[in-house]
């Protein structure tokens, strides 16, 4: 039984086309596994999207809050600041009349000091007014 060179080449060429089947299954049996987590990878990723969807929303929202809250802060602030304005405008007015009423009584009170010194009548023990 001597073999033919038209059956070597026939042998060959089916071993080589086992060969070529087998990484094939090999590749395919590789493949899909891969190709599931994937699939499993693209739906989690469609998940998160969804959701940060929505905390982009929610966002949004907490953040229109907030800035109609500083806008009302905002007006706050400036009434405030009017309001101060206006305290010290009035503080101003009565403080210099004040300023000069005690300094003019300071004056009378050093001057009948000083009378009663002279006229030597008065025990007095000396008073010195403090700042407070």
């Amino acid at each position: 039984m001597s073999l033919t060179v038209s059956q070597i080449i026939a042998a060959l060429f089916l071993l080589l086309l086992f060969g070529a089947l087998l990484l094939f299954y090999r590749l395919i049996r590789e493949i899909i596994p891969t190709l599931r987590q994937l699939r499993r990878t693209i739906r989690e990723m469609e998940l998160t999207i969804r959701n940060s969807q929505e905390i982009l929303y929610n966002v949004k929202s907490i953040t229109a809050n907030l800035d109609q809250e500083v806008q009302e802060l905002h007006d706050v602030v400036a009434a405030t600041r009017g309001i101060v304005h206006q305290v010290h405008a009035v503080t101003s007015f009565v403080t210099k009349p004040v300023t000069g009423i005690r300094s003019l009584l300071a004056g009378i009170g050093y001057g009948v000091k000083h009378l009663m010194k002279r006229d030597g009548s008065y025990d007095y023990e000396e008073y010195e007014e403090s700042e407070s």
